[in-house]
């Protein structure tokens, strides 16, 4: 039963209001002085509070102010009851904190309704209130609980860490040793002891590619997998990869061919990580064939004139349509009983997505049940405009996508000497401007000496990357013997604001790269 406190000092209007108010199933409680219903009020916490403005002592404005400044009255709903029906008699009413003012004399029907609405609005901020309370509980629980994964995430990625790292001495060992016999230095070794050293050669490189993986997983959680991105041709990066294939091809009595388009346009990317793409893939393409299967690596120009693609086709068993989707998730392995046969930990394909994914490409796959299977990637030419734009639809280490990009120019100092610098001398200075970016920045050489570097911060922190930049060169030249390297000049060109600035950050960088390249020439 809902509690309604009637507040006037004539005691006929209390008892007049009470029965009205009981015949339709109010409980009534009756104060005929500001400091009864105070406190009233605070004891018997009624629902609504109906109170007469004009009463001796406190009036019923001054009654309204007390209650409000009340923390555990303040909610509860007052109706200002008066003969009085001035607009500024109303206002202060209002401002005192009523809900709603009736002048009498008023239909008890009106008054009812009136009453009924300001229940019915402190119901439904009660719910309201309630509703907040839970949800902030709710929060602060699912807070504490995220606090308790991400620490047990923590120590699920420092134990893969110091896991990996342990695990690559002894593989390197047992490696090298094998290689030892293989060669025959401790003794002539029989054609089916060959057979045996290559099992344990690849079995080991399996390990260690598995150990590599578990790294890069945890690398990637912690926004530390950096790339050393570079301008390369699809054959240089095959060819690195190319005689370990044909090896493990040889091993497992599968076919493997190399159909490479010769006209090609140059590419941006690291080289290295992309030999572990298409690595990865050729393995499980030989691992899934097996004796008497085919596999091929290829490459196209795409339909895109800004991208190539390199691909890796089976002969295999082929994968279910609807297995597709879960193939680039870790530790999951899907297909047909044919792949299931050849179970790993399942973390290739998805390390392969995100390095091609960091390298501004894409992974695809086409298959069909019977008829083998199909993994392709796409990766960008080196067109500098091209790879800027791929450089802002990534997502940022800090959110969905860019919002702020800087321009730095980082020069060798030619001063000192007047002698060209070994081509070592600028890979290793390329080497560390690498290091000192994020992997979702991205480095051009745009001329022997120099590099455009594009960087998701804002100026105060290019700078910053700019200190730290000359702190590095310092500290490779603390431990390195074959002599200095030289002072590097980096400059500050802008910062663009990536959804309204984007035309003035890519004539900025039109602009950069055509002066740079004219004063080269």
């Amino acid at each position: 039963m809902r509690k309604i406190l009637v507040v006037d000092d004539i005691a006929d209007n209390i008892t007049l209001l009470t029965y009205d108010l009981e015949e339709r199933g109010f409980e009534v409680l009756g104060a005929r002085s500001g400091i009864e219903a105070m406190q009233l009020a605070e004891t018997a916490k009624p629902d609504a509070i109906l109170l007469d403005v004009m009463m001796p002592g406190m009036s019923g404005i001054d009654v309204c102010r007390c209650l409000k400044a009340d923390e555990t009255l303040a909610s509860t709903p007052v109706i200002m009851l008066t003969a009085k029906g001035q607009d500024q008699d109303i206002i202060d009413g209002l401002d005192a904190g009523a809900a709603d003012y009736i002048t009498k004399p008023f239909s008890i029907r009106v008054l009812l309704a009136r009453l009924e609405a300001v229940l019915h609005a402190k119901e439904d901020q009660d719910a309201i209130e309630q509703a907040n309370d839970e949800l902030q509980k709710a929060n602060r629980t699912l807070d504490e609980k995220n606090a308790q994964l991400a620490q047990l995430n923590d120590i699920a990625y420092e134990f893969v860490d110091n896991a990996a790292h342990d695990f690559r001495t002894p593989l390197s060992v047992i490696k090298e040793f094998a290689s030892i016999i293989g060669d025959g230095l401790a003794g002539k070794v029989t054609a089916e002891q060959q057979e045996y050293l290559q099992i344990i050669s690849n079995s080991t490189e399996d390990l260690a590619r598995l150990v590599q993986d578990m790294l890069d997983v945890s690398k990637s959680e912690a926004g530390q997998l950096r790339m050393q991105r570079a301008i390369s041709t699809v054959d240089k990066v095959v060819a690195r990869i190319r005689a370990g294939l044909q090896g493990r091809a040889a091993a497992a009595n599968t076919s493997l061919t190399t159909t490479l388009d010769p006209n090609l346009p140059d590419i941006y990317c690291d080289a290295a990580q992309i030999g572990r793409v298409i690595t990865n893939l050729v393995i499980n393409a030989i691992k899934f064939c097996g004796e008497g299967g085919h596999v091929t690596i290829w490459s196209k120009a795409d339909d895109d004139a800004s991208q190539v693609v390199i691909g890796v086709t089976d002969d295999g068993p082929g994968i279910y349509p609807d297995k597709l989707q879960h193939l680039f998730r870790r530790f999951e392995q899907v297909g047909t009983n044919a792949r299931a046969s050849a179970k790993g930990v399942g973390l290739g394909l998805s390390i392969a997505q995100e390095l091609v994914s960091l390298n501004f490409g894409k992974i695809a796959v086409e298959s069909e049940p019977g008829k083998g299977s199909t993994f392709s990637f796409t990766l960008p030419t080196a067109d500098a405009v091209g790879l800027l734009e791929r450089c802002l639809q990534q997502p940022s280490c800090r959110g969905p996508a860019l919002q702020n990009v800087s321009l730095l120019t980082v020069e060798i100092d030619s001063q000192p000497s007047t002698s060209p610098l070994p081509d070592d001398t600028i890979a290793e200075i390329d080497l560390l401007l690498n290091d000192e970016l994020r992997r979702t920045d991205l480095i051009l050489p745009v001329a022997p000496t120099k590099w455009l570097l594009v960087l998701q911060t804002e100026k105060d922190e290019c700078m910053t990357i700019a200190r730290r930049i000359e702190t590095a060169r310092d500290e490779a030249n603390r431990n390195r013997p074959t002599g200095m390297l030289p002072r590097l000049i980096a400059d500050y060109r802008g910062t663009w604001q990536t959804v309204t600035e984007r035309d003035e950050l890519l004539a900025s960088f039109q602009e950069e790269m055509r002066t740079t390249q004219e004063a080269s020439v």
